[in-house]
């Protein structure tokens, strides 16, 4: 009976020491190479040298990075992905056509990604410093990961979220700071990025214009050149904005400071704009619908230029900024049809809008013209001997900037 109970403890110890084991191996694989997952969506695919944005390979990158060969996900369903970079990779439809990348705020590690409905696959970029990948349902991941791998997401500064942060501006000679060279210091948009603790890209230009030609198709004279929709101009949508996307100077945030000089250009599409039928409904000739794609027009154009951004970068962050005054220098409300159609596109956007016209009290009326206090030359704030104007400009601009992210 004894030699009995002795074999049967010796067998209890034996696979009580195999478990310690095995647990011990288990506890090893899921801590130590997360390629071992049962539930790994990584197992069988091919990893590539290479980083892949907007559904294209950038081989340039090819010594830091990999992405992977295409993993089938379901619609609505959330995924754990090991490691966060800026670009977590692309999303593809059923018949393998590219539909936008996947780029989501993250910490270091695990970024909870959820596909959307139209997504069929996926291909994953991970730094090759990352050496225990795994892209894991949700469900499964629970559990399986240890909870100290989660970091908590860093609260977002209220005061300095713009800190360290790129913006792109766009635009005329008022924001370029003409006509004074030095931009840290005439500049409204350079001084409101600074305030703020942004970098700034001012890719405003004086003369500058974002409407391809005239409603009628006409010239717009010396301002051909300086078209935004147009790839032949020193400064244009393509170059300037589309061509930052993917790299170290991509933009947090792209401003737009467009109008006067198309109004100047071509006032007929402003003045067929009507605030009371912003759509045209009726289709009619002699109107223009806020929702126009015609580049021919300010509207258009900027409508646009926005479709074009917005296909490269879907969670590009924009804005608008409107004229400082509804009056000119030589004609009250002069501005007033341009301010009400650059309100209109931040409605039909939903884009934050900086009312600069609202706060200046820069006027023209019943004998009053501070346009021209403030403004010697009629137009520009820079133009006077003292930097008030700009001051001025910055304050408001900056403290915009302040309430949106």
């Amino acid at each position: 009976m004894n030699s009995k109970i002795n074999y049967f403890i010796t067998r209890l110890s034996i696979v009580g020491l195999v478990s310690f084991i095995m647990l011990v191996s288990l506890q090893a694989q899921t801590t130590d190479d997360s390629k071992s997952y049962s539930n790994n969506l990584l197992k069988d695919v091919v990893m590539i040298d290479g980083l892949l944005v907007h559904g294209k390979a950038l081989s340039q990158y090819k010594a830091n990075y990999k992405y992977s060969s295409a993993i089938a996900v379901v619609g609505g369903k959330r995924y754990v992905i090991s490691q966060g970079i800026d670009y977590q990779g692309s999303e593809y439809d059923a018949k393998m056509t590219f539909l936008r990348n996947i780029r989501m705020k993250h910490d270091k590690k695990n970024v909870i990604y959820t596909a959307p409905a139209k997504a069929a696959f996926v291909k994953l970029n991970f730094n090759n410093n990352d050496t225990g990948r795994y892209f894991i349902e949700e469900s499964y991941f629970k559990g399986t990961i240890p909870k100290t791998e989660a970091k908590p997401a860093q609260p977002v500064s209220l005061e300095m979220q713009w800190s360290g942060k790129k913006i792109a501006w766009y635009g005329t000679s008022i924001p370029q700071g003409y006509p004074k060279q030095q931009q840290d210091v005439w500049s409204y948009a350079n001084r409101s990025a600074k305030a703020v603790g942004a970098t700034i890209q001012n890719f405003s230009v004086p003369s500058g214009v974002i409407r391809e030609c005239k409603r009628d198709g006409s010239t717009l004279g010396g301002r051909d050149k300086l078209s935004f929709t147009k790839t032949t101009s020193t400064i244009n949508y393509q170059k300037s904005m589309l061509s930052l996307i993917g790299t170290a100077n991509e933009p947090d945030l792209f401003v737009f400071d467009y109008g006067v000089n198309d109004d100047d250009a071509d006032v007929s599409d402003f003045s067929s704009f009507d605030p009371l039928d912003p759509y045209n409904k009726a289709n009619l000739a002699n109107k223009i619908s806020i929702a126009s794609r015609d580049k021919k027009t300010y509207i258009g154009a900027q409508n646009w230029v926005i479709d074009q951004l917005l296909k490269a970068k879907p969670n590009a962050r924009i804005a608008f900024v409107t004229h400082f005054s509804k009056d000119a220098h030589n004609q009250m409300n002069r501005w007033k049809k341009l301010i009400q159609v650059q309100n209109a596109l931040g409605e039909y956007w939903g884009f934050p809008t900086c009312k600069i016209y609202s706060k200046t009290g820069w006027i023209n009326r019943d004998g009053n013209n501070t346009i021209k206090t403030y403004n010697p030359d009629g137009v520009h704030p820079a133009s006077s001997t003292s930097t008030q104007s700009v001051d001025i400009l910055t304050v408001i601009v900056s403290d915009f900037l302040k309430g949106i992210y």
